[in-house]
């Protein structure tokens, strides 16, 4: 098993393919050095990859910040502290709660768009209407309780060992409240937990829950069909009042409102959905890291 050293710092261990993976990728910088069982200081990981080493690399080899484990077989400097268990976060009771809150949110979404679809706009005011009343309230307490796990989420995998994540566990959390930020931070921050939650220390070579991508791209797509409604609403709109007609009859840009809003309504539901495979497992990698450290 091979630890890297890029800027500063160290990760690893990694297998020698995925090193060459990372290098063949752009992901290693001139300056990398490279560590082995059995070696007796760090090397220019040109010399691993069969290259002539770098400058960079060997300037570092200059400087103490990156120094020989004391022992052959002794993990390198900068060696990860034990997890501090005492400040562990458990997730098992909100992956649960989330659980079920999400999956009615879900269905509440689900079922009045099918209704706005199926009907038209005479039921937009009365059963998906109802339907709607009853959803909106639980949805701002399903994400209310999401924020929570998810702060912890993110403050539990930096107790495990994890470093060098590019969203602290503040601003993941407020993330999801600032407008435009919100449309991309929350699902890198995400990526980056899911990432973190299957292995602390080398978590950059982990693949994240491939359903984030599906709850980015319906949320996405639910904003777009927002935007789409509004301009041609107020295109609509624009038109009746320079022609003089009523509203309704300057509509015809819109010859079916209610699927837009029908649209939405599936893709909230496609979001609801999603997050909870997303919740689940995270929250149960963490409990076995959890385990392992105990």
């Amino acid at each position: 098993m091979i630890y890297l050293s890029r800027q500063q710092g160290q990760e690893g261990p990694y297998p020698e393919e995925e090193v060459r993976r990372l290098h063949a990728a752009g992901q290693l910088p001139p300056s990398t050095l490279y560590w082995r069982d059995g070696m007796a200081d760090w090397r220019p990981i040109g010399d691993l990859l069969g290259e002539a080493p770098s400058p960079e690399a060997q300037a570092r080899l200059q400087q103490t910040a990156v120094a020989p484990p004391p022992e052959a077989d002794a993990f390198p400097r900068y060696q990860q502290p034990a997890p501090r268990l005492n400040n562990y976060k458990s997730l098992g009771a909100l992956k649960q709660t989330l659980g079920v809150l999400f999956v009615l949110v879900g269905l509440g979404h689900l079922t009045s768009g099918v209704l706005m679809f199926l009907h038209g706009p005479e039921t937009e005011s009365v059963a998906a209407g109802l339907v709607l009343l009853l959803t909106l309230p639980l949805s701002w307490g399903t994400w209310i309780t999401t924020l929570v796990w998810v702060y912890r989420a993110r403050t539990n995998v930096e107790l495990f060992g994890a470093r060098n994540l590019d969203y602290g566990a503040t601003f993941s959390f407020v993330s999801f409240l600032i407008p435009i930020v919100n449309l991309f931070i929350p699902f890198l921050a995400m990526r980056q937990i899911s990432q973190a939650s299957q292995s602390p220390r080398d978590w950059r070579v982990k693949t994240p829950h491939p359903t984030i991508a599906i709850w980015w791209a319906a949320t996405l797509a639910a904003v777009l069909i927002i935007m789409i409604s509004g301009i041609l609403g107020g295109i609509a709109g624009y038109n009746s009042a320079m022609q003089g007609t009523e509203l309704a009859d300057s509509r015809a840009i819109l010859p079916a409102p209610h699927v837009f809003q029908a649209l939405f309504q599936v893709f909230c539901a496609a979001i609801s959905f999603s997050v909870v495979p997303i919740i689940h497992t995270i929250s149960r990698q963490q409990e076995a890291l959890r385990d392992e450290a105990a």
